[in-house]
């Protein structure tokens, strides 16, 4: 076939006639109108699809990214978060807070208190004076974090008095006990109104 003849679009066979024939019976120009059809809803639903599974150039890319609405937070924020927090509420949350410390502060007054009260004029010796010489010291260091410590002439300061006094009484025994060359024991004794007064204050 000479080069400068055209051939049919879908068939390949030559073309005779007008200049701008593209086919060269009924049915390739039928096939041909199709297959149109087809490229032409192919490139539809390929704009359709999301910009993920559209296959682009890496020089296609800065300009995907163009115009797209910020990425949503990976979290959302409380109304705890989003609003500030109100004088009564943080007001409330303190108080909470400090209750629950000061009834913890409490349980280290009575776990050197009802002990100490237990063992009021017994020969201890000198180990076990000792142990409750260091325990009563770490309560007192603990009973620091009391919330009410700074009111004055408050519960409080009156517990942790009675740790001062606990703490002084079993450091006179332990040197009675180290001094006493017999049986190197000690003990000690406790007046009725301090006793009574740790046992009042035992119960909170």
């Amino acid at each position: 076939m000479n080069s400068s003849e055209k051939s049919c679009l879908i068939c390949d066979n030559p073309l005779y006639g007008r200049a701008d024939k593209t086919t060269c019976s009924d049915a390739c120009r039928v096939r041909l109108h199709r297959q149109r059809q087809n490229d032409a809803l192919a490139e539809i639903q390929e704009d359709k699809m999301p910009l993920s599974s559209q296959r682009h150039t890496p020089l296609d890319l800065p300009w995907l990214t163009q115009g797209l609405p910020p990425a949503r937070p990976a979290t959302v924020q409380t109304r705890w978060e989003q609003e500030p927090e109100n004088q009564e509420e943080a007001a409330d949350r303190k108080r909470t807070s400090e209750v629950a410390l000061a009834k913890e502060m409490h349980q280290h007054y009575v776990k050197v208190v009802e002990p100490f009260l237990q063992k009021e004029q017994q020969r201890l010796s000198a180990p076990q004076l000792r142990r409750m010489l260091r325990f009563s010291i770490d309560a007192y260091e603990d009973y620091k974090q009391h919330p009410h410590l700074a009111e004055e002439g408050s519960r409080a300061q009156k517990c942790q008095k009675d740790l001062r006094g606990i703490i002084s009484l079993l450091q006179d025994t332990l040197q009675e006990a180290k001094d006493s060359w017999l049986s190197d024991t000690g003990r000690y004794e406790l007046n009725t109104k301090w006793r009574k007064q740790l046992r009042d204050r035992l119960l909170g």
